[in-house]
């Protein structure tokens, strides 16, 4: 999973880098080293050990502590269903937040290139990317 991570992450900053003109949207790297790897895509599990519900999650990943990725694996889906660690995350193609006290499973629109990718409220980073976003006209 951690390389596949790593390739679907260096896929979306790819694209958005495009989109934004090469470089207008800033995106930390990621190198493929174990320590990175080990930080960066454990997290669901280490940061909700005591949720059984992460587990087995088998096609979503925590892009260090802050930020969840849920791809569209299946050709033509429009949707991607994915679950909420408990807290309060947001959308960040559309902004909606949700508020998940014991974890839940949604499904949210994934049209290509824009896959399920939530950010915890309060984060630096994501409110930044969002920003960022907006101003291109990418996000709502």
């Amino acid at each position: 999973l951690s390389f596949f991570a790593v390739f679907l992450y260096n896929v979306l900053s790819t694209s958005l880098r495009a989109i934004a003109g090469f470089g207008g949207i800033r995106l930390p790297a990621i190198s493929m080293s174990p320590v990175s790897q080990d930080h960066l895509f454990l997290g669901t599990l280490l940061h909700y050990p005591n949720d059984p519900n992460v587990y087995d999650l088998r096609y979503q990943f925590m892009l260090g502590s802050d930020f969840l990725v849920a791809p569209v694996l299946n050709e033509g889906a429009k949707t991607v269903q994915l679950y909420l660690p408990a807290g309060k995350w947001i959308h960040l193609w559309t902004g909606a937040k949700f508020n998940s006290e014991k974890g839940k499973w949604i499904q949210v629109a994934a049209p290509i290139g824009k896959p399920g990718v939530f950010f915890k409220d309060g984060a630096v980073f994501g409110e930044q990317l969002v920003t960022q976003l907006k101003a291109l006209g990418i996000a709502d």
